[in-house]
């Protein structure tokens, strides 16, 4: 995998049309005032300023230039007039709230969908109707002037119809969440929602050379243009400031005419009361009128704003990381668990046209998951290093003041990492997206060559057109791309993806394979780490690529921009080796010598495969020039096969078959008849000659083990696992995890049977992005191994789990937990 070279912040600008791209804007008919405009020039060419102020180049384009430019007196009236508004409405909303909560939680319940929507159309009647506004405007036809004429919708992109007169929940939200937040802590939040109309000129801006001050208490304030305060978004130059304040006093203004028509005709002498609207309010709500959602940063208006925490960032690059090392351990470790990922990533109509290449392509697939499990280490790494320096200096982090240097490093590493990370995984989106069964129909093979990988679509199709036709695949095709490449939020995208699995019918949201789910999952966890970057208050100064690398010591930084990517040679031949592993006969039926023959030749082409894949990694990260300590550190997660454990766990496993194979059965048979009266006197039997199988196969070559780091405790040492005690369903859930014979692992078990076992066990479930749920330990008992929190994904389409996987799930759960079969005690 190569990387991107990554700025500070995504470009500002025209982006490079990926193919399939239509115009984001149609240039007006006529030539504009641009030629007429005194010169505008910005403080700062640099890319943060460059959120803030247009470029002396984007002010040449006519659909980016600015329509006017006022003095300092009028900008300062202008940013007045906005912050009073915002103001003294959000003390209206305040008052009412806390006074008649009751009576706006009630009135708005009870109104039926199309009364509220009456109500939301009174409040501003140009209110868009369809909840995707980007989509809709960036792919209509409609006049480049007339979409600037949408100008409140490009502020505030997610305010819809269709969305707050569906879920009562959904005003509701967005009342409570812009009454109890000041609006300072509004400013990183509604900023990003006006990023696409402003990097695509969609909204008219005056230009005033002076800034506004963004926080504390002089909030609206003009101030002079300063550079670090200004990279800080402390203060914010004024042609984006101005939006941002128009924003906030539109939506606030909105939301006190909408309570004003709730509160009509209530009489100021009855007693008020707010009782029910705290405790609506002290839910919490994170998610409104969804199932699942892939990241808080995808969730409509009525979430939150979302804010910098360190400690979730630290949860997801942990948990990730322990769920890729585990399923890299199992595809080393457990033959069955490799055949079963080779059966679903090698299906395809695609790849029967070429089966050739079908185990390369497997191949390919888990190099993958290879590189996943590094990135998450360098992310775990680059999440501890900023918890570390923010200890370090949690005194000096004031706002409005700068970042402590070394802190302010730490978080530039992060972003570095996370966003040419985040632009490498999802470019591996597409070719994932084009073998799948579900849209695979969409491409083919770019030539004739027997040899050849490359893919493309059948035909070109207008953003409109792909829509219309296939919406799924509209959605994972601009997924696929950086969002400057495209007119679409990322966020959005992954906002639309829920809503669209989550209303579809089954046979649309089968196309959606587990492959495909899982992938997704991993990738909105990495832009939940990208976009916390864009909410910590103050923001980093902006360092240059050269400086964080050059000043942060981590693995990320070190070996940032390397290619890893293997040779196409070197793929086949481990696709080979595949191929070779997956048409040997499986270990089945009854357990005598053959079942052992075929038990020892499977593991024999599992330890080649592997270990061919471990040479390779080893020499490339020896061609790259890795020091030894970051070689040890990577190779350690392609050394599960090797392990003293691993090896001893197939060595008992065989020694254990051939004494039950050595022992014959005792078969009852009817005795002699006794004839004669007292003890019969029995001559002496001859000795019985037992037959042994001599062995056909050659004796084992075992691999040399690799060193393992001693346990703090060991095994005679560790306390024994507290017993958990469930009831009969639980029971008979959590036991097929660790089978004790075959008829146990018969049946699939369904998805929500084993959410409630977990939950009997003591286990929180809580969604995490996409299909990964997280499992926490609700509480710890003494004797208890692990740390607390482990990630399994909901299977999809069909919500249920089979009897590999299943048992894939137990061997984490002793890994991470120390369960066993006989832990789990029935209540009585």
């Amino acid at each position: 995998m190569s990387f991107p070279n990554q700025s500070r912040r995504p470009t500002v600008g025209p982006p490079s049309p990926p193919p399939g791209w239509a115009s984001v804007y149609l240039p007006p008919s006529k030539k504009s005032h641009r030629e007429q405009m005194p010169p505008c020039p910005p403080p700062c060419e640099c890319i943060e300023c460059r959120y803030q102020f247009l470029s002396t180049e984007d002010t040449k384009r006519d659909h980016l230039c600015y329509t006017k430019r006022i003095t300092k007196s009028d900008a300062q009236e202008i940013a007045a007039e906005h912050t009073r508004s915002i103001m003294e409405d959000r003390a209206y909303l305040q008052r009412q709230c806390n006074l008649r909560g009751n009576t706006i939680l009630s009135r708005w319940k009870k109104k039926s969908r199309d009364k509220r929507e009456a109500c939301l159309l009174a409040a501003d009647p140009g209110l868009f109707p369809d909840p995707w506004f980007h989509r809709v405007v960036n792919d209509s036809v409609m006049p480049w002037l007339e979409k600037r004429s949408l100008r409140s919708s490009w502020l505030l992109p997610y305010l819809s119809v269709e969305t707050l007169k569906t879920c009562h929940t959904a005003f509701l939200c967005l009342l409570d969440n812009r009454v109890r937040l000041s609006p300072e802590e509004w400013v990183l939040y509604d900023t990003w929602q006006i990023n696409p109309a402003w990097k695509i000129g969609m909204v008219d801006l005056v230009y005033c050379e002076t800034c506004v001050i963004m926080q504390g208490p002089n909030y609206g304030q003009l101030t002079e243009w300063e550079k670090e305060a200004a990279h800080r978004w402390d203060i914010i130059g004024f042609p984006r400031a101005q939006l941002i304040l128009e924003a906030q006093a539109h939506l606030m203004g909105f939301l006190r005419k909408i309570v004003e028509q709730l509160l009509e005709g209530v009489d100021s002498g009855t007693p008020s009361s707010s009782e029910k609207w705290t405790q609506f309010t002290n839910v919490g709500l994170t998610r409104v009128c969804s199932t699942e959602t892939w990241s808080p940063f995808v969730s409509r208006s009525p979430s939150a704003p979302p804010f910098f925490e360190i400690d979730s960032l630290l949860e997801i690059a942990q948990t990730r990381l322990n769920a890729t090392e585990d399923h890299l351990w199992l595809l080393q470790t457990d033959p069955a668990y490799l055949r079963r990922m080779i059966k679903v990533v090698g299906g395809g109509p695609l790849l029967a046209e070429r089966p050739w290449h079908t185990y390369t392509i497997i191949s390919n697939e888990i190099l993958d998951s290879v590189m996943a499990d590094w990135l998450w280490q360098w992310m775990l790494e680059e999440c501890q290093n900023v918890k570390r320096q923010s200890i370090a200096v949690k005194e000096k982090i004031t706002p409005g003041q700068p970042l402590p240097r070394q802190y302010d490093l730490a978080l530039g590493a992060l972003y570095l990492l996370s966003s040419s990370v985040y632009d490498a995984r999802m470019g591996h989106l597409m070719t994932l997206v084009a073998h799948r069964p579900g849209f695979c129909h969409r491409y083919k093979f770019s030539n004739d060559n027997r040899d050849s990988f490359l893919l493309e679509r059948k035909s070109f199709m207008f953003r409109s057109q792909m829509y219309s036709e296939d919406p799924l695949d509209w959605c994972l095709y601009y997924l696929s791309f950086p969002d400057r490449c495209h007119p679409y939020d990322v966020g959005m995208l992954f906002a639309f993806l829920n809503e669209y699995i989550s209303n579809s019918p089954a046979g649309e949201r089968e196309r959606l394979d587990q492959q495909l789910y899982d992938k997704l999952s991993d990738y909105a966890a990495n832009h939940k780490i990208l976009m916390a970057g864009n909410f910590h208050r103050p923001q980093g100064s902006g360092f240059s690529i050269e400086d964080v690398q050059k000043n942060v010591s981590t693995m990320g930084m070190r070996h940032l921009f390397k290619d890893f990517d293997l040779p196409q040679e070197k793929v086949k031949e481990l696709g080979h080796l595949l191929k070779e592993f997956d048409t040997l006969p499986a270990p089945s039926g009854k357990k005598d010598h053959a079942w052992l023959d075929r038990f020892f030749d499977e593991r024999l082409a599992l330890i080649a495969y592997w270990g061919k894949l471990r040479i390779y990694h080893h020499d490339l990260l020896m061609d790259l020039k890795f020091p030894s300590q970051d070689i040890d550190s990577h190779m350690k997660v392609l050394s599960s096969h090797l392990t003293r454990a691993q090896m001893d766990s197939w060595k008992a496993l065989e020694i254990d078959i051939e004494r039950k194979i050595a022992t014959p059965r005792a078969i009852p048979t009817p005795g002699p008849i006794q004839t004669q009266w007292g003890p019969e006197q029995k001559p002496d039997a001859p000795p019985v000659n037992v037959k042994t199988k001599q062995k056909t196969r050659p004796e084992e070559r075992q691999p040399e083990p690799v060193s393992e780091p001693e346990d703090a405790l060991s095994k005679e040492e560790a306390p024994p696992i507290p017993k958990i005690v469930v009831n009969k369903r639980t029971f008979d859930i959590l036991t097929k995890m660790f089978p004790a014979s075959a008829m146990e692992v018969s049946k699939p078990i369904p998805w929500d049977s084993f959410v409630l076992a977990m939950t009997d066990a003591r286990f929180s479930a809580k969604p995490n992005s996409g299909s990964s749920v997280i499992f926490e330990k609700e509480q710890h008992d003494e004797g208890e191994k692990g740390h607390g929190k482990i990630i399994f994904h909901k299977p999809h389409p069909v919500a249920k789990i089979d009897h590999v996987m299943l048992r894939s799930m137990g061997r984490r759960m002793r890994k991470h937990f120390g369960w066993e079969r006989d832990v789990f005690v029935l209540a009585s």
